[in-house]
């Protein structure tokens, strides 16, 4: 009997599991009815792939899902899309051949969330139709889960850009409208740690069309999440160089519109704008959401940023644009050292590589637009030291206090101290909340030590003091009133005295030296006269000018001064806004020490000594000396007299280039005597060209046409050398046809030799330019001693010489004797005869003939 009953068992599960397989292998007939049921509950177009068999759980496997966006909402992107969907039905419904969706599980979809202009969301009135008073048309699920899944966000009623946030896990269970559901999500961040933000609670009912008031209870935890994990999970949310890890946990809860928070968060190793603070941030909040006025209450929470803790509640409101504040703050003798670092961080008040000790008291309520608050208060800070990185001697302030109204902040009469150094001062700050803000401060010390000065600015966090030393002393006595808006307004009155004052920084080789100085502040303009003043071997006396400041700018018009043995006046301008302060200058020079002024602004010492008179147009950075001089832009006139070309003599290269005859005559005399050197410079980038540049010597002239290159100093001048009518008689005079191919000879009996010069300005290179000389053979003109720049005169002569009477002249040159020379029975011809070598000697004796007057480096 037993084995009868085992037998009938074994048929009748053989025959169930026919049908069931039959039923489940042909699973896909089922796709148009599923589909159907999908689109009726959900209340929007559904798309389905083949259906197939997944046994393990027992589900229907849907090879791509395709959700369409609901009525009101754009249709560019679908509503919902998965490559993978895995759809649990019952079993019976199978075999009835209506399946019922139980379980839904989607595999990475990608979810378009579209709040519109009206504030209604577009995943708010899925799944809620009602259909003829009952809830068969509704869609209900035991379960639904979306793994690893991609949600974005658009906003149009906050007219908030797409967002894109990835990697969301979720998970409804008991989903029904009109009903309680649970809901668990969790949130994985990119990056190392945990990076995980998880909630777990209960939500809805899910009123249809309207998300404001869904009920939401549950805990929530953030573990080991990272600010830069957040910004890769959602970009441009966190400033560059920001990070820190935050944990923590809480609970929400909801009662009609109110959503309220409380728990505890802490970061840990903060990172702002690249500074580190060194300290946990902790906070104990307990906030409040009215989610349909869209306003945050604070109840009293308490900030903690390492050992200081403040107290902040008040409102929030979210729903103005930009949001509102009315919130109050306060703390009592807590740590300055904290708050300082962080202020330092964000780039206020304090450099954050300094340590800042000293207590803090606060009493601050701050009312209106978040960007512009009203406040109401004081704000106090007692025995505040600074000290640290190149503050060599501690910054002490005894006590500063600002007392905050909605009209004005000012502060009492506060006293900076540093070594022997007390300056005093006081500020206001009116019509703060406005654009129209507006300062009026003085700042007074007597005597002070510059270098404690800079202390103190280094300090507080002035940029432009970082990096600078200095010595000396300012007696200053100054006011400075107007709109911090156009600072061009602001009106200075006061005086400064400098005395015997040096600074230096890194951009300056040599330091800036004031013997002494006096300035009177009036309006936005200053007159300044100093006795001396010296930087980078710069040396000025009876410095006079007037300057105006305003905007970032400092416009110096006129200046003069004594320099270099010379004068100097025109007109200096200065921008320090940028890192390296742009610079403008038209000057005027005459007298000028040459090898003195290049010694001091370039890298061309020891090249170029005279006297110079120039006329200056030029732009440039203030930075090191190759970052000067590849900025470096506009024009330059300039002539120089009595000078010497130190590091190239023209006339030992010259017989050089003659070394074709044989003749290199020896040079004593250094450099190139010149009577004088003049042209115009056109600067770009650092490099300069010319197509003027004339020089005088005492045998005869240059033209130069080329470039230069103020950066690397290389060189590349086309140069004609021109010697006068002297030389080209003592070898044959005017009937010098050419003695060789580099050399020719005008109508006026003077010898021209077209050269390159290239190399740089330290080691020039001269050699041939036989493109000039072919250019002057074809056009049968060449250049004079008195224009060396044009071609005006003829050409004398062959190129390799004339038969007849001046066959001698090769001959002569080569210290030889010619085919030509006169025969013993024959009267000598005059004029005729040549010297041994002659050119190499007069070369020669041109170069001696004014070693003796040429200026020594």
């Amino acid at each position: 009997m037993r084995r009868l009953f085992i037998a009938i068992l074994i048929v009748v599960v053989l025959l169930v599991a026919g049908v069931l397989g039959f039923v489940l292998l042909n699973v896909d007939k089922y796709r148009p009815v599923v589909q159907s049921e999908l689109q009726k509950k959900l209340g929007c177009p559904v798309t389905l792939g083949h259906l197939g068999l997944r046994l393990f759980p027992l589900s229907i496997r849907v090879d791509g899902l395709t959700i369409g966006e609901t009525a009101g909402f754009p249709a560019a992107q679908p509503f919902a899309t998965a490559k993978e969907v895995y759809v649990s039905a019952r079993l019976f419904s199978l075999l009835r051949g209506s399946p019922e969706v139980k379980d839904l599980s989607l595999e990475n979809p990608q979810i378009e969330v579209i709040r519109n202009a009206a504030g209604v969301w577009n995943f708010s009135t899925i799944g809620g139709a009602k259909t003829s008073g009952n809830s068969s048309g509704e869609l209900t699920l035991d379960e639904l889960k979306i793994n690893d899944g991609q949600v974005a966000v658009t906003d149009e009623a906050a007219k908030a850009p797409r967002s894109v946030y990835d990697h969301i896990d979720l998970k409804l269970s008991g989903f029904a409208p009109g009903k309680q559901f649970g809901l668990d999500v969790g949130v994985h961040f990119p990056g190392q740690g945990k990076e995980l933000f998880t909630f777990n609670g209960k939500a809805g009912p899910l009123e249809a069309g309207n998300t404001a008031q869904l009920p939401l209870d549950g805990r929530f935890s953030l573990a080991e999440v990272t600010l830069s994990g957040v910004n890769r999970f959602s970009p441009g949310v966190v400033p560059a160089n920001t990070d820190s890890v935050a944990s923590g946990d809480g609970t929400v809860s909801s009662q009609g519109e109110i959503v309220g928070a409380k728990g505890n968060l802490k970061l840990e190793n903060t990172v702002v704008h690249g500074a580190k603070l060194g300290y946990p941030i902790e906070a104990q909040f307990d906030v409040s959401d009215d989610r349909k006025q869209d306003k945050i209450q604070v109840r009293p929470s308490v900030v903690k940023l390492g050992a200081t803790s403040f107290s902040i509640s008040g409102m929030i409101d979210t729903a103005t644009k930009p949001t509102n504040l009315n919130v109050r703050l306060t703390t009592n003798n807590s740590s300055i050292a904290e708050l300082a670092r962080l202020a330092g961080a964000f780039g206020v008040a304090f450099n954050p590589n300094y340590q800042v000790r000293g207590t803090l008291s606060a009493d601050i309520t701050a009312v209106g637009a978040m960007t512009a608050p009203q406040l109401n208060g004081s704000l106090s800070a007692r025995q505040v030291q600074i000290s640290g990185g190149e503050i060599k001697e501690p910054v002490s302030v005894p006590e500063i206090a600002l007392t905050l109204s909605p009209q004005v902040v000012r502060s009492n009469e506060f006293s900076a101290q540093s070594g022997s150094t007390t300056l005093t001062g006081t500020v206001a700050l009116s019509q703060y909340a406005t654009k129209n803000m507006n300062v009026d401060a003085t700042v007074k010390t007597n005597g002070a030590d510059i270098g404690e000065l800079l202390n103190m600015a280094k300090a507080y966090g002035v940029a432009a003091a970082q990096g600078v030393t200095g010595s000396g002393k300012l007696s200053l006595n100054a006011r400075v009133q107007g709109p911090l808006s156009n600072t061009a307004q602001l009106v200075y009155s006061g005086t400064a005295d400098i005395a015997s004052a040096t600074l230096a920084t890194k951009s300056l080789t040599q330091p800036l030296v004031l013997n002494g100085a006096h300035v009177q502040f009036q309006q936005s303009s200053a007159s300044l006269t100093a006795s001396l003043l010296k930087a980078e071997d710069l040396a000025l006396s009876n410095v006079r000018a007037n300057g105006r400041f305003g905007a970032g700018t400092i416009l110096l018009s006129p200046v003069s001064s004594d320099l270099f043995g010379g004068k100097e006046s025109g007109t200096v301008s200065v921008d320090t806004r940028p890192a390296h302060p742009l610079c403008s200058a038209k000057i005027k020079f005459s007298g000028v020490d040459t090898n003195a002024l290049l010694s001091a602004v370039s890298t061309m010492k020891d090249t170029l000594y005279g006297s110079m008179a120039a006329d200056t147009n030029l732009t440039f950075t203030a930075g090191p000396g190759e970052a000067l001089a590849r900025s470096l832009n506009g024009s330059l006139n300039f002539n120089v007299t009595n000078g010497n070309l130190k590091n190239l003599n023209i006339l030992n290269e010259l017989s050089r280039v003659g070394k074709f005859l044989g003749s290199a005559p020896s040079q004593t005399a250094p450099g190139t005597a010149l009577k004088r050197l003049s042209g115009t410079l056109d600067i770009v980038n650092g490099v300069a060209t010319t197509n003027n540049l004339v020089a005088a010597l005492d045998a005869g002239s240059l033209s130069a046409n080329g470039s230069m290159n103020l950066v690397d100093e290389g060189l590349n001048l086309h140069v004609n050398a021109v010697l006068g009518s002297g030389v080209s008689q003592s070898v044959g005079g005017t009937h010098v046809g050419g003695f060789l191919n580099t050399a020719l000879a005008n109508n006026k009996g003077e010898l021209v030799i077209p050269v390159m010069v290239t190399g740089t300005m330290q080691h020039p290179i001269v050699t041939p330019d036989m493109e000039a000389v072919a250019k002057m053979k074809l056009a049968n003109l060449l250049p004079t001693s008195g224009n060396p720049s044009k071609l005006t005169s003829g050409l004398v002569g062959s190129v390799l010489g004339n038969k007849g009477g001046v066959g001698g002249v090769l001959g002569g040159i080569l210290g030889q004797q010619t085919n030509q020379q006169a025969k013993p029975n024959q009267p000598a011809q005059p004029n005729t005869q040549q010297p041994q070598n002659p050119l190499g000697g007069l070369l020669k004796q041109f170069g001696q003939k004014k070693s003796t007057k040429s200026t020594k480096p």
